[in-house]
């Protein structure tokens, strides 16, 4: 018996289309980078620029998430430079606070500039968390593990609330 079995003929999934664009949003924000358009929907995925009143990210985009690596700078003068994942700050990363001034009771006193304070290390949804260091704007070093924001070791624990 001779008989031809006919196998199904299975084609790649359709690639969306990629391109570069610009879009302004009713609240002032811009995006300008790759886009990928599927099924008539355009998302942001590949490298952009999101700038808001507020803040700007610079970096890669994924399904229309800040996914890997990239820059986001805020209005307070904080920025933080590492990955992120599902939007938020996730693998190695580091945060610098702004630098401030101390508040003199009197104006003919000049204030004094306190250095930046500055995180580097691991990171997960938003917290420091894993192994890093955090330098207080006085140069004080806390080197070790830390945990949902919270810096941990055998001996102590510190809360850093910024």
């Amino acid at each position: 018996m001779n008989s031809k079995i006919k196998k199904p003929i299975i084609s790649a999934p359709e690639e969306p289309e990629r391109t570069k664009r610009t879009y302004l949003f009713p609240d002032g924000s811009k995006y300008a980078g790759e886009v990928k358009i599927e099924d008539g929907k355009s998302m942001r995925d590949g490298i952009g620029e999101f700038t808001t009143p507020f803040e700007r990210y610079v970096g890669w985009w994924k399904n229309d998430m800040m996914e890997g690596q990239g820059k986001l700078f805020f209005s307070s003068g904080a920025k933080y430079e590492g990955f992120f994942m599902n939007n938020m700050m996730h693998g190695v990363g580091t945060y610098r606070w702004p630098i401030r001034e101390i508040q003199t009771p009197h104006k003919s006193v000049e204030a004094p500039v306190i250095g930046a304070a500055v995180y580097e290390g691991n990171w997960a949804n938003n917290k420091m968390n894993g192994n890093g260091c955090f330098t207080d704007e006085n140069g004080v070093k806390f080197h070790g593990l830390f945990h949902n924001g919270t810096f941990t070791n055998s001996l102590s624990k510190a809360v850093l609330n910024r």
